[in-house]
């Protein structure tokens, strides 16, 4: 849905460390924030997201449904939450049999901007680190 791409940033490729040849640099940061709180942001999202698609289907909401739901490491909650980004089971990915709408790339990315370019929790902002 989002059509990104993944880089790494491995310690032996920074321009400040590198002995030789160098693949990355950091140009500026504009906000360090803890992870945690910008994963909080983007769970609950799909958390909401989750519970707005078993309302529209009169059905249980697929977290409700774990036997620890708020347990974000387990199977069960890890499961939900492919299900519910994809809008499919997560081990029938290849048919085109969808359970829910897929979320939109707007969905998934507001939580993370909105955690960049707030201060405020109650605006899902997240505090900036020194």
């Amino acid at each position: 849905q989002t059509q990104g791409i993944w880089y790494s940033t491995p310690k032996e490729g920074s321009c400040e460390t590198a002995k030789g040849a160098c693949s990355w640099r950091v140009v500026n940061t504009f906000k360090t924030i803890n992870a945690t709180c910008a994963n909080d942001r983007l769970h609950l999202a799909i958390e909401s997201r989750a519970n707005k698609n078993a309302q529209a289907l009169a059905t249980q909401n697929c977290f409700d449904a774990c036997e620890q739901p708020t347990n974000r490491t387990s199977d069960c909650y890890i499961l939900c939450l492919v299900q519910t980004v994809l809008g499919r089971k997560p081990f029938t990915l290849n048919e085109s049999h969808f359970v829910s709408p897929p979320m939109l790339r707007e969905e998934l990315v507001d939580p993370l901007r909105r955690a960049l370019l707030s201060e405020d929790p109650t605006d899902g902002g997240c505090p900036s680190l020194p």
